[in-house]
Formats: structure tokens, C-alpha cells, sequence
């Protein structure tokens, strides 16, 4: 159990990272944060996603993702 905690809060730092790398965000900041608050910090990034993706594209606009 005391391997466990680290070893996941390594592989979220590690999936934050790339997350916000695709996503066009900091992916230091993010793969920091995944670091310090492990997986709690996934919703944030999905929300910071999307609210940037509606800042980019505007409200009413159509993104095709392939």
C-alpha cells in the first residue's frame, strides 16, 4: 500500500501531462498538479479543456475533432 500511492500519483502526473499537451493547455502545470492532487484533479482538467475549447471555437461554433 505504501508503494501504491506514489506509483499513482506518478502515472497521473504522467497522463496530465499528455492530456493537456492534446488538449493545447500547460502541461507542466498540469502534470504538477497531477503529482500533488493525484486523480482528484481529472474533472478540473476536463473542464479547463472544454472551457477552452469554447473560448476558442466560441459558444454557437462546431469543432470536428478526427
Amino acid at each position: 500500500m505504501l508503494l501504491f500511492i506514489p506509483f499513482v500519483s506518478l502515472f497521473c502526473a504522467f497522463f496530465f501531462y499528455v492530456d493537456a499537451l492534446k488538449g493545447g493547455l500547460t502541461p507542466r502545470q498540469w502534470a504538477f498538479g497531477g503529482l500533488v492532487f493525484g486523480p482528484v484533479l481529472w474533472p478540473l482538467l476536463q473542464l479547463k479543456k472544454q472551457l477552452w475549447m469554447h473560448q476558442v471555437c466560441g459558444y454557437g461554433g462546431v469543432a470536428f475533432r478526427a
